[in-house]
């Protein structure tokens, strides 16, 4: 039975791990209600918890080609896109108005802190790599330095300003090298990821440019070795890196100790472009729940009677069998909201009827599995041979069955906007870890309550036998 014991000690190191990203006490928070504290490690939506609300209006360049209501909509998606990126994919931007009085609304889940968003929102997103001509440190911006070779310079922070005092650059907006002046922006940047920075601590961001920017980004590499290379983004400085060698790979690294959350907005900025027309703050509100916590109670309710029912069901018709179905929901439940803790998803309603869509596929895998080991007992095999040979023949049914129901799912993740995304997360979570317990938790419970199964069936076949 060393098969059964590694299956043990798996399930019981995924099952511990989701418990405790699940479970695990945050002193920072608190919870005004019931389910706050159900959920209390889970990102929940604006239809559950609430959040913050941003209007904006638009400053439309004089030299604009496009008409307003166009580049509105381009505003929108390039928004989304931040957004959903940054993981806000419940997140709801909607353009309020026509023409002139066009206003693009933002409403994100759980932040209760409008300024989170609004550094996410209304930054125009424009990355570029500089050249430093002085460095100093102050309070205060220091003065412009007269003369004709400051005649392009700024002076920029850095990024890290929270101290009494700060490192100012004074940056050309572009690189010299001889005679030329080139100019490498965000355009260049194919793909930006954060990613843990295992060498110096905390998160970086992976660059990669394209063909064009390769090459610049040698060029200036080669001529910038043992010097301070800044990359800017807006107003700030993210970091001044000393070039050590050339790098001709197209690729690069922005490192800088950030955050987790540091890193994903700053990828999500690079990533998604610049903002077509520039963003005026109008107003910001923390708003409430929009469904009112009245109907999302209900709807858990439902939901939970739903499962009691769904449960008393399989321990009925099942007996010993649907006890370890149960057992394997309850298990694919917690393992869900667990890794959903883990990932940092927002869960709305639209999430938790993925999750009880989930309660289905466990169920119907299960119950696929017990009918062939039935077949298999019916045909004089023992348990322990008709639990193999169950699982043999009904393996690639659910197999077959849960590809489908992911491939789907994806399809809506990666098509869809929004609360369409959480449903998909959802599903995709729980379709995966109900494969897992069908095919890994049941099968250990099984094989540990062969007993009990093999006594409950022919107990039920000499009961009918006897009744005729």
């Amino acid at each position: 039975m060393k098969a059964d014991r590694i299956r043990l000690a798996f399930v019981i190191l995924i099952i511990g791990a989701a418990l405790l990203a699940l479970f695990w006490p945050d002193a920072s928070k608190t919870y005004d209600n019931w389910v706050e504290g159900l959920f209390g490690n889970i990102r929940l939506g604006l239809d559950i918890r609430g959040g913050s609300r941003l209007d904006y209006s638009l400053s439309v360049p004089a030299d604009a080609t496009k008409p307003i209501d166009e580049i509105a909509n381009e505003v929108v998606v390039v928004v989304r896109q931040r957004l959903d990126a940054a993981g806000y994919t419940e997140a709801g931007i909607t353009r309020v108005g026509v023409g002139a009085l066009s206003r693009i609304r933002v409403e994100i889940p759980g932040v209760d802190d409008p300024s989170v968003a609004e550094r996410l929102v209304g930054r125009q997103g424009t990355l570029y790599f500089g050249e430093i001509l002085e460095t100093e440190q102050s309070e205060t911006q220091p003065r412009p330095k007269v003369g004709i070779q400051y005649r392009d310079a700024i002076w920029l922070r850095s990024k890290d300003f929270a101290g009494p005092a700060t490192t100012w650059y004074l940056i050309l907006p572009y690189v010299r090298i001889g005679s030329q002046r080139v100019y490498l922006d965000g355009s260049k940047v194919t793909d930006a990821r954060a990613e843990v920075d295992t060498q110096r601590g905390g998160f970086k961001i992976n660059l990669a440019f394209d063909r064009e920017g390769t090459e610049m980004f040698a060029r200036i590499t080669a001529n910038f070795v043992q010097q301070q290379l800044p990359i800017i983004l807006d107003d700030l400085v993210l970091v001044a890196p000393v070039v050590q060698n050339a790098i001709r790979e197209g690729r690069a690294e922005i490192s800088g100790r950030f955050t987790g959350q540091e890193s994903m907005e700053l990828a999500a900025l690079i990533r998604s472009g610049n903002l077509p027309a520039e963003l005026i703050k109008e107003e910001e509100r923390t708003l409430g729940p929009t469904l009112g916590m009245d109907i999302v109670t209900a709807s858990l309710i439902a939901g939970l009677f739903g499962l009691i029912i769904v449960l008393v069901y399989m321990v009925v018709y099942y007996r010993i069998m649907g006890l370890i179905a149960d057992i394997a929901l309850v298990y694919n439940t917690f393992l869900l909201l667990g890794v959903m803790s883990a990932g940092q998803f927002i869960l709305t309603l639209p999430g938790i009827a993925g999750i009880i869509l989930t309660i289905g596929t466990t169920v119907d895998g299960n119950i696929i599995v017990f009918e062939r080991i039935r077949e298999e007992m019916r045909s004089g095999k023992t348990t322990l041979n008709a639990i193999t040979g169950g699982y043999a023949k009904a393996f690639s049914t659910i197999l077959d069955s849960n590809i489908t129901t992911i491939l789907a799912a994806f399809v809506l993740f990666y098509m869809g906007t929004g609360p369409i995304k959480g449903f998909a997360n959802t599903l995709i979570i729980g379709v995966v870890g109900s494969m897992f317990v069908t095919l890994v938790v049941s099968r250990l419970l099984l094989n540990a309550f062969h007993h009990k199964i093999e006594h409950g069936f022919y107990a039920k076949v000499e009961t009918k036998a006897g009744g005729q």
